[in-house]
């Protein structure tokens, strides 16, 4: 890549960045860190989201590790753009019952 090639593809990725994300969005996402109690996605944003142990999958007992591992790439369902300290939480259970069909 040139200089100029790397330079645009940066000034892309700080376009997405800044991309306003809405309560609904459904992105695509990287796990970064998974946690006992919650799971860490890179979803191209100037924050990470988090999506909790309740909203990864709606089968109980199950933990995070037993349902993504890092770098997975997984969709998600925006819950909360800011929760108030920056952090964009996310739903991974929201997004597949979209994805099937059963939202109620």
């Amino acid at each position: 890549m040139t200089d100029q090639q790397d330079m645009n593809q940066f000034m892309d990725e700080i376009d997405k960045s800044m991309t306003k994300l809405e309560k609904g969005a459904i992105l695509k996402g990287t796990v970064m860190t998974v946690g006992e109690e919650d799971v860490i996605v890179n979803i191209g944003h100037m924050s990470d989201g988090i999506i909790t142990k309740n909203e990864l999958t709606s089968e109980s007992g199950k933990e995070p590790s037993q349902i993504v591992s890092e770098g997975d790439e997984i969709d998600v369902y925006v819950l909360k753009a800011d929760d108030g300290e920056g952090n964009v939480v996310l739903s991974k259970n929201v997004q597949t019952k979209l994805w099937l069909g059963r939202t109620g």
